[in-house]
């Protein structure tokens, strides 16, 4: 992609419990990368001032849209104090919402519905719209006000998401992304925990922060090893990340983590009030005290960010007049007998409306996450390619909690430990240079074994009946999986792998399909060494279909299928022997969690940007099979031949009966799986090619429905 147009990057970080955008210009990132601007977010009376808004929605009864952030907090303070809550729809803390959904298995290519604070639900495709497209609108209302003469489409937009984002979560924050007015040929999505290294890497000395509050000038240094720790409010996310000798950032390790960010100490310290005053009087004081709850919370807030280990002060918060005279006048106790009943006897203590947390208790809220948190930095450890990492960098906002630090510390003693200033802003930073340079990158793990869908002749001996199919009155075996990335094996950047395939009309029956598209479909499997396409673990993650040339295909068609490993993405081609052609289609992103949950993920049908609409296919999962050849070649000497260098290519042959064929699989004609909503991609077919957003198709067992009740245009009002 020409890079020329893009003037402006901007990046969006939608964080769990912030929000906020930053952007730099051309000019600007040539000459010093780290001129980056942020806006500075302030409440009505100015007394606080961030660099990130709280991730808060405000809509009235008829779901129109009223205030965002400090705005949105403060309007519906009021709104509380009048109790006129049941009027008025508040979202706050929803991204992990969506973490959520999809870990109970509801289908988020359907939509899905949350519920604000009160318990009222709404489409959650239209809020996660709503907060982008407000930042969105701010930005370039900033830009106007500043005289900028700068088109919309002169901007590259990037987003970041967890790395335990599974690919449905990601596709549903880029669909959301286009409705709320982004191009989505002009938007590129980033792991966080790879923005914040982005951003650390460039950093001066004196930006950070080492042991002992010494620096290091060799933190980032060729072939220095370390593991970056992008504590948020809602998640953990871990990356292992080698700088190469050409300045790149190589990944070592998949991206890991989980929903262990600090709104889990918030979520600690609730079920503790509710075991001393029952969950019963919590909620209700929630309910109907809604500006003594949010106090409550917000004192809790502020002394996790003042806390220090070393004094051993009790941690002393007063506790609303509201829920006092709720607990005795509904249970007939005193606070004080409550505690001593409870399980924190002698640990909390109450007096003259002041709750006090000793030490322990409040550090004891801490456990799961530290527990977590050093488990998987240990598993990381223990890894091969990661026996010499010799440091952690740790960013993000809940990073900046003491408790973590000091836990993470003393569970590797032996490692040194970088916390930059401003820590919190290093995955939005970090963001805005990869727009600028997404070539940041020279290697990453293939978390799935990618393939394409072929045919080969027809044997007793290697195939199962079930899998055999007459084609040109010959028998072939359908659904081999042809294997050209492996998962956990290291990619470089612009890698290109190829594989040759025909596709022949030779029999009367078969010449009414010459004026059908060719479909190459391209599979991808949780195994290294998948047989076939209906193995268990394999899904259809994209499909590439051809139009024939002036109408209709010749007899026989020869032509090379390119994977391309593109960052965050990759790009099938087909090329055509007989016009030179290229069909495209892009298939985002490289996933990067566990593969039971990617296996488990629904996907989303979306409408193309070029000419057609990509089709959806539903797998059907078959027996694991232990079959270890498909074809005359070894297994093992594809496996050492596939580690070639960037932009290089790799020809996966086979030697088929017809020899004419020879070096060349035939297009799978099988059919073993089921279709749905059968439309097509279309090539120009003029040699100039053309390139479809082709997202991934997860294998599901329902249709797609794209209907939205909330889909009414969002208007949005920014002062």
């Amino acid at each position: 992609m020409d890079e020329d147009y893009k003037l402006l990057v901007a990046a969006i970080d939608f964080g769990s419990t912030t929000a906020g955008y930053a952007f730099s210009f051309r000019h600007e990132y040539r000459k010093d990368p780290l001129d980056i601007s942020t806006f500075l977010w302030t409440t009505g009376n100015h007394d606080i001032a961030t660099s990130k808004a709280p991730c808060s929605v405000l809509l009235d009864l008829e779901k129109r849209f009223i205030a965002f952030g400090y705005e949105a907090e403060d309007k519906y303070e009021g709104i509380l104090a009048n109790n006129l809550q049941d009027d008025w729809y508040y979202f706050k803390g929803f991204k992990m919402l969506l973490y959520k959904a999809i870990e109970n298995g509801e289908d988020i290519a359907r939509d899905f519905k949350i519920d604000d604070v009160g318990g009222k639900s709404m489409s959650a495709r239209r809020i996660f719209s709503i907060a982008i497209g407000y930042l969105r609108r701010h930005l370039l209302i900033q830009l106007r006000e500043r005289n900028v003469g700068l088109h919309e489409s002169e901007i590259w937009w990037t987003i970041t998401v967890p790395s335990i984002w599974t690919e449905p979560a990601k596709e549903f924050m880029m669909q959301c992304a286009e409705k709320a007015g982004l191009d989505r040929q002009k938007v590129s999505i980033l792991f966080e925990p790879e923005a914040a290294s982005i951003h650390c890497r460039l950093l001066p000395v004196d930006k950070f922060i080492g042991n002992n509050k010494v620096t290091s000038f060799k933190s980032f240094e060729a072939g220095r090893k370390y593991i970056v720790v992008d504590a948020g409010g809602g998640t953990v996310n871990i990356s292992t990340q080698e700088v190469s000798r050409g300045e790149e950032i190589d990944m070592l390790y998949k991206v890991s983590g989980g929903p262990w960010g600090g709104d889990k100490i918030n979520e600690e310290f609730m079920k503790l009030l509710c075991n001393v005053f029952g969950d019963d009087i919590i909620q209700q004081f929630r309910d109907f005290n809604g500006p003594d709850y949010l106090d409550l919370t917000r004192q809790f807030e502020l002394k996790k960010k003042t806390y220090n280990r070393f004094l051993k002060n009790d941690i002393v918060m007063r506790l609303p007049f509201e829920l006092c005279d709720l607990f005795e006048t509904y249970t007939g106790r005193k606070i004080e007998d409550a505690i001593c009943k409870s399980k924190y006897s002698g640990k909390i203590k109450f007096k003259k409306s002041k709750l006090c947390l000793s030490p322990e208790v409040f550090e004891d809220l801490y456990a799961d996450i530290v527990l977590n948190v050093t488990q998987e930095i240990g598993k990381i450890l223990n890894h091969p390619r990661c026996k010499d990492v010799s440091a952690i960098l740790m960013v993000g906002g809940f990073s900046e909690s003491e408790i973590l630090q000091l836990e993470i510390k003393n569970a590797f003693p032996d490692l040194q430990f970088f916390i930059p200033m401003e820590g919190g802003l290093a995955v939005l930073k970090g963001a805005v240079i990869f727009g600028h340079n997404p070539r940041t990158f020279g290697t990453r793990l293939c978390n799935f074994t990618y393939g394409v869908n072929a045919m080969l002749p027809y044997s007793k001996r290697r195939h199962p009946e079930s899998h055999r199919v007459i084609w040109n009155d010959k028998p072939y075996c359908s659904n081999i999986f042809r294997v050209l990335f492996i998962v956990n094996e290291e990619i470089k950047e612009g890698e290109v792998r190829s594989i040759r395939v025909i596709d022949a009309f030779e029999t009367e029956e078969a010449q009414e399909n010459r004026l059908s598209p060719i479909r190459v479909q391209i599979f991808a499997s949780d195994e290294e060494d998948p047989v076939y396409t209906t193995d268990e673990g394999c899904r259809l993650h994209a499909e590439i279909v051809v139009s024939p040339p002036d109408g209709k295909w010749p007899r026989r068609v020869f032509g090379t299928v390119e994977l391309e490993f593109a960052g965050t993405e990759m790009i099938g081609t087909y090329i055509s022997d007989d016009t030179g052609a290229k069909t495209c289609a892009r298939f985002e992103y490289l996933p990067s969690v566990s593969t039971s949950r990617a296996s488990s993920a629904r996907s989303r049908r979306d409408s193309l940007r070029s000419k057609g609409i990509v089709e959806n296919h539903f797998t059907s999962k078959a027996t694991l099979r232990t079959i270890q050849e498909e074809d005359t070649y070894s297994r093992r000497s594809r496996k050492s031949t596939d580690k070639k260098q960037m932009g290089s290519s790799v020809s996966l042959d086979t030697i088929s009966d017809d020899q004419s064929f020879k070096g060349s699989f035939m297009l799978n004609r099988g059919n073993l799986y089921k279709h749905n909503s059968r439309t097509s991609i279309y090539s120009d077919n003029e040699g100039k090619g053309s390139t479809a957003s082709l997202r991934q198709l997860v294998a599901s067992t329902t249709s797609i429905n794209t209907t939205d009740s909330d889909n009414d245009e969002i208007k949005i009002e920014v002062d």
